[in-house]
């Protein structure tokens, strides 16, 4: 996954160098996730707040690849045996996705791609990480509000699946986001 990841990155700014203005974009927002997994919920609580950084580069008229970094930790506490946790997990995503200019100031995207989870989870004296690959697809309204400078608002659902002591977890879930975006 991390050299696709490096592979897409460079294959951006090979495109970037050689096509010019206004075909890559960077953006940072800040996301709100509902976990997929019903005992996380109960651990760590029913809703998560994380930042996320994206670059994206449009390879032909309105065809782009893009590439995603989310990150959060999390303290809980697991009431049965009264102790508490903490949980950690890092999304890194490559996607391809179609983007639709709807007028002057306003576009949407659709995407669709792979995410890795790389998580660490700490309770009862014992820790517990591994890295496990999924999907993602996104939907993306935006809005520019100058001629580099865009906001949006994004719906996302990611999820992979992991064995931990013989029980499937679940990470990832449905998102939403907003964002402030640079186009150049």
């Amino acid at each position: 996954m991390k050299r696709f990841l490096i592979i897409i990155v460079l294959v951006i700014c090979f495109f970037q160098l050689n096509y010019g203005y206004k075909r890559a974009k960077i953006e940072l927002s800040g996301n709100y996730l509902l976990p997929a997994d019903g005992s996380y919920k109960s651990i760590y609580g029913n809703s998560i707040i994380f930042p996320e950084i994206g670059l994206e580069f449009k390879i032909i008229k309105s065809v782009f690849l893009g590439v995603s970094y989310g990150y959060f930790q999390k303290s809980g506490y697991l009431s049965e045996i009264e102790e508490d946790s903490k949980s950690k997990q890092q999304l890194i995503s490559a996607f391809i996705g179609l983007e639709l200019n709807l007028s002057k100031s306003f576009s949407m995207s659709v995407a669709i791609g792979a995410t890795s989870f790389n998580y660490k989870e700490n309770a009862m004296q014992l820790e517990v990480s591994n890295t496990v690959y999924g999907y993602r697809g996104a939907i993306d309204l935006m809005y520019q509000i100058s001629k580099l400078m865009f906001l949006s608002l994004d719906i996302k659902y990611s999820l992979a699946n992991d064995h931990v002591n013989n029980k499937n977890i679940k990470l990832g879930g449905l998102s939403t986001g907003f964002g402030l975006g640079i186009r150049f």
